[in-house]
């Protein structure tokens, strides 16, 4: 009996053995399956950036030879667009002033409603 028990238990060291050593193979086989995917994906970056830099050199190279004797005039502003425009710009930084800190204008609040606050 005591004989059966212990081969028993052998048998299920065994197999323990087995199945760990499988699970080695296999978490190895894993290891090399990501270390191939990191260098794919390390190549591809690679390839773009080069062709990124490429792209930049010929359109620079396009650039300098647009010929130089066509001419843009410009005009200048007037009064009235300027301050329009600088009216929008305050408004638009207003605007991103009261969303970036809305939370701390809620807090300040204490109960009084946003718009008697704001207007």
């Amino acid at each position: 009996m005591p004989d059966d028990e212990i081969k028993n238990q052998l048998d299920g060291a065994r197999k323990l053995v087995e199945l760990a050593q499988i699970r080695t193979q296999q978490s190895a086989e894993r290891n090399y399956q990501n270390a191939e995917r990191t260098l794919s994906v390390w190549m591809r970056t690679a390839l773009a950036t080069m062709i990124f830099g490429i792209a930049i050199d010929r359109l620079g190279l396009m650039l300098y030879e647009i010929p130089q004797h066509t001419t843009i005039k410009l005009t200048k502003p007037d009064a009235p667009s300027m301050i329009f425009g600088g009216i929008l710009l305050d408004f638009w930084r207003m605007r991103m002033i009261i969303k970036n800190n809305m939370p701390r204008l809620l807090f300040i609040m204490n109960g009084r409603q946003l718009s008697q606050l704001l207007w």
